[in-house]
């Protein structure tokens, strides 16, 4: 699990499951096993065609493809992830299935460049337990929130013993050990 204090003031020095392939290959992975449940928690927002969203912390894919589905070339979908490999892995995926609506930026997802206010849906997906004080990532993803707009998420259960297999690359975190969590942004905050 992550330590609760930074190390660096790299944003990628800080994200618990290091950088290199087998950690791309498991995120990708990850994204195919949890695509269902990703689903579904969209389902909870009213999320659809000409809408903005953002997938903060996405990796190499995280929910891209499945936000540009639900928004259509209308709408707006933006990635942020610190790793350069993965905004450039992003960036290629989203271009190799023409998602010309989808952006991929790289930003620390604790505190992005971008303008307060502006999506519609925020997402962020086993992000919560790998990034030191993730009250800062929450306050951050409320803070991208349009009023009324939703924040969801999907975190493995926290518990210390999930938590040490989450520092082998092989492991895909599972149903089951999920949960989804959600909150609507209130209007005029």
């Amino acid at each position: 699990m992550a330590s609760t204090t930074p190390t660096s003031n790299d944003p990628n020095a800080v994200y618990s499951l290091g950088h290199n392939a087998s950690e791309s290959q498991r995120l990708q992975r990850q994204a195919d096993e949890l695509f269902d449940q990703s689903a579904a928690l969209v389902d909870r927002t009213a999320l659809g065609p000409g809408g903005s969203c953002i997938d903060v912390g996405c990796g190499p894919r995280g929910i891209l493809d499945l936000l540009a589905q639900r928004v259509g070339p209308e709408g707006r979908v933006v990635g942020v992830d610190a790793d350069p490999d993965h905004v450039a892995m992003a960036t290629q995926m989203a271009a190799d299935r023409n998602l010309d609506w989808v952006s991929v930026v790289q930003d620390d997802a604790r505190h992005t460049s971008l303008p307060s206010s502006s999506f519609d849906v925020v997402h962020g997906r086993t992000i919560l337990i790998t990034v030191p004080e993730p009250l800062e990532l929450v306050l951050e993803m409320a803070r991208l929130a349009k009023p009324g707009g939703w924040v969801i998420g999907l975190e493995p259960d926290p518990e210390p013993s999930i938590c040490a297999h989450l520092d082998n690359p092989d492991v895909i975190v599972m149903p089951g050990v999920n949960f989804l969590v959600s909150g609507r942004k209130p209007e005029g905050g």
